[in-house]
């Protein structure tokens, strides 16, 4: 037998590449058992060609069966409304980490429908605002801003 090419393999069904996968099996024992007769040289260089043939049918038996899985669990499967929508990772360190950001700052359908239906409502009582006789002070996040109250109205106005 010659060298077996996948391109070659990847017509064939699952029982040709099974009987084709024996028949490589028995080859290789057979030239195992003329290694320690004493064989041929050129019978113990082939050793190597049939092991790699072996190595690609296997590989053509697995890529396809795991191609027809994915297939097959695509048409069956929802997707999840909680999966990121993410970014292809490329090829250098720094660019992986800037998409992976980016990624993490997509947001899902099921988090997009929730902020779109229930949105951050601040009340004026709120621990964020302080009542002051300038107007409201601000606080978020630490800082302290002074906000006139018409505006602030007008601000929670705007976001209900």
């Amino acid at each position: 037998m010659g060298k077996i090419k996948a391109r070659d393999l990847r017509g064939k069904k699952k029982e040709e590449l099974l009987k084709q996968l024996d028949d490589l099996k028995v080859e290789l024992s057979q030239l195992r058992v003329a290694k320690v007769t004493g064989g041929a040289a050129s019978k113990l260089s082939k050793i190597c060609v049939v092991r790699k043939s072996i190595a690609r049918v296997l590989t053509v038996i697995n890529q396809t069966q795991k191609e027809n899985l994915r297939k097959f669990y695509k048409v069956r499967a929802m997707p999840s409304r909680h999966t990121y929508l993410r970014n292809p990772l490329s090829k250098t360190e720094p660019a992986d980490e800037q998409s992976k950001a980016t990624g993490r700052r997509l947001t899902t359908e099921h988090r997009l429908s929730y902020s779109v239906n229930f949105p951050m409502i601040l009340h004026v009582d709120s621990p964020l605002f302080i009542n002051t006789q300038q107007g409201i002070c601000c606080v978020w996040c630490g800082l302290w801003c002074l906000v006139n109250l018409d505006q602030m109205l007008n601000i929670l106005q705007i976001s209900l």
